[in-house]
């Protein structure tokens, strides 16, 4: 039996890390649930008993009642964000293999959906060779975090005629990049963690005014 490929290999990689995942969220979601549950019970409580202390003994021991309670629903409030905040983390991290097995599959309906469907009129191989729509090179291609980053890319896709200089350029760029694997995957989440509403994607020049901003 010959080896696995690099290729294989890595698809093996990423259904493991996809495994892992998937069984922590499923952990977390366990214990998500049991929190919110300790949440309610120790509101209702803390409620019941500032009522009884209030109405057996005055506000003074009901605000005293009130303020002993609060401490152990607070330290569960603060428990259970804590962990949605690594629930929401897991989630996306898992999101992100997800996304790279699909793209090695050929996996549409899993991928992000197109931006951009229509070629300029008239584009002398934009649709000979699909580089736009839902079945398309810039859609496999596209992992950009920004409006202004897909553009780009698209912009190189139907370039007609690009420099040589320039095109050397971005392959040198992108072989750093090849073996950082892990660093391209964590600035996708934190892009991810930063802008939680997926619908669209961030605006560059959004981001720029707020970097400038004293």
């Amino acid at each position: 039996m010959p080896p696995p490929t690099a290729r294989e290999r890595r698809r093996q990689a990423l259904q493991r890390q996809t495994e892992r995942v998937g069984r922590q969220v499923a952990t977390w979601q366990q214990q998500s649930q049991r929190l919110s549950l300790a949440r309610l019970l120790l509101f209702l409580l803390a409620f019941v008993a500032t009522a009884a202390a209030f109405f057996t003994n005055g506000p003074r021991l009901a605000l005293l009642t009130a303020v002993l309670a609060a401490i152990p629903f607070l330290v569960t409030v603060y428990l259970h964000r804590r962990l949605e905040a690594g629930l929401q983390r897991h989630r996306l991290w898992r999101e992100l293999r997800l996304a790279h097995l699909a793209r090695m599959d050929l996996a549409w309906e899993q991928l992000p959906a197109a931006r951009f469907h229509h070629a300029p009129p008239n584009h002398p191989f934009a649709l000979d060779l699909d580089l736009l729509g839902d079945y398309a090179l810039h859609r496999l291609l596209d992992t950009a975090a920004t409006r202004d980053g897909s553009q780009r890319l698209l912009e190189w896709l139907l370039d007609t005629a690009p420099e040589a200089g320039t095109i050397q350029l971005r392959q040198a760029l992108v072989q750093e990049l090849v073996p950082l694997a892990r660093f391209r995957d964590r600035l996708a989440l934190q892009a991810r963690l930063a802008g939680r509403d997926q619908a669209d994607h961030w605006a560059a020049d959004k981001v720029r005014a707020w970097l400038a901003e004293p």
